[in-house]
């Protein structure tokens, strides 16, 4: 297994880990099922024109296909200064600096001086404490009739299965999951009508499953070619125990949405 210790900064992103990610994934996208899901969330919306927050912007990759494909102006907003630095590398390849921007995010608190239409978030709030405080700042900033979208990791309880419990001691990172009725009702509270989930745990599941095949064959050569067979056998595990976490029932993946009115 590859060193116990690296494996936070290999989870928390380096160089290596965003190659690798874009290989397995596309360029900028860092997520099973992110690419599907802008594309889902943006045809259902009319964006030309529209401003747009990404809460937790990564590096880039869905930001920059909402501005490409949906004609948005787009604030991406990311902890992590790094992914900033690879955001900003991206849009600049992609032609896309006058209609996106990323900025770093530092909490707390949080503060926008702007209004957006669309405030959307991939597996980022799953990762903060305080989300009362949150979901008031980012439904504060968002126009009346504008949507509010989360793809998020949620919890049956906090009850975890050793083979939950082992894919989370794996990651070494901190992990503040609710149930989706909570985020529904954190909705509700700041005033957000049409609210829904949608439960998309047995994608995942699938896409995990698939991520897992195409990892020992298609992109095992690239990845042990690039940076070593220990590095490969590190995201042979992580996709594993992740899928073995799925098979539990403990973890689940979903959308959550609302409308501001």
């Amino acid at each position: 297994m590859y060193n116990q210790k690296m494996s936070a900064t290999l989870y928390h992103y380096n160089d290596q880990a965003l190659t690798t990610l874009g290989i397995l994934f596309a360029p900028g996208f860092l997520h099973l099922g992110s690419h599907a899901w802008v594309d889902d969330l943006c045809q259902e919306l009319n964006l030309s024109g529209q401003k747009v927050l990404d809460f937790g912007s990564g590096a880039g990759g869905p930001a920059c296909r909402i501005a490409k494909q949906f004609d948005a102006q787009v604030l991406g907003l990311e902890f992590s200064a790094l992914l900033v630095e690879k955001a900003r590398e991206f849009a600049i390849k992609e032609n896309l600096t006058a209609k996106v921007e990323f900025n770093q995010l530092l909490l707390p608190p949080l503060v926008l001086n702007q209004k957006f239409d669309l405030i959307y978030s991939i597996n980022t709030l799953s990762h903060c404490k305080d989300k009362d405080g949150l979901f008031t700042q980012l439904s504060s900033a968002l126009r009346p009739n504008g949507s509010m979208a989360f793809m998020d990791w949620f919890h049956k309880s906090p009850n975890y299965s050793e083979a939950t419990e082992a894919f989370f001691k794996f990651t070494d990172d901190f992990f503040y999951l609710n149930t989706p009725q909570e985020y529904l009702q954190r909705l509700e509270k700041n005033k957000l009508s049409y609210v829904n989930f949608k439960d998309t745990t047995k994608t995942i599941r699938q896409e995990c499953e698939a991520l897992i095949t195409a990892l020992k064959t298609t992109h095992q050569g690239e990845i042990i070619t690039a940076f070593g067979a220990e590095y490969y056998e590190w995201w042979v595990e992580y996709w594993s125990l992740l899928y073995a976490a799925l098979q539990t029932g403990d973890l689940i993946k979903g959308n959550v949405r609302g409308v501001k009115t």
